[in-house]
């Protein structure tokens, strides 16, 4: 039978309980994120490179982020309302089809 570490299940939990004398430290709450896989144009990729290479404490995925909050925005005015949730139904993956 596999012996319990003496910390418990989280070891991290267990340091911060023995540093600050028993009591958890709060930390602030992080947005949960999912990774999302997609093809981009190569040219597109590298100027995103580009701005982010010479935009000091700018990372990759801040930007993609900022960028697709402000599409999100414009979106949603062209339609005049926020879209309705989808509900948890599945899109379309693949290839797109040729028409």
């Amino acid at each position: 039978m596999a012996r319990k570490s003496a910390m418990g299940a989280n070891r991290r939990d267990a340091a911060v309980r023995t540093r600050t004398s028993g009591t958890k430290r709060a930390e602030p709450a992080r947005a949960t994120k999912e990774r999302v896989t997609f093809q981009l144009p190569v040219s597109l990729i590298e100027k995103a490179r580009d701005v982010v290479f010479f935009s000091p404490g700018l990372t990759m995925a801040s930007f993609m982020e900022e960028a697709l909050v402000a599409q999100l925005k414009r979106a949603e005015k062209k339609h005049g309302k926020p879209f309705p949730s989808r509900a948890g139904a599945a899109l379309k993956t693949g290839r797109p089809l040729k028409a």
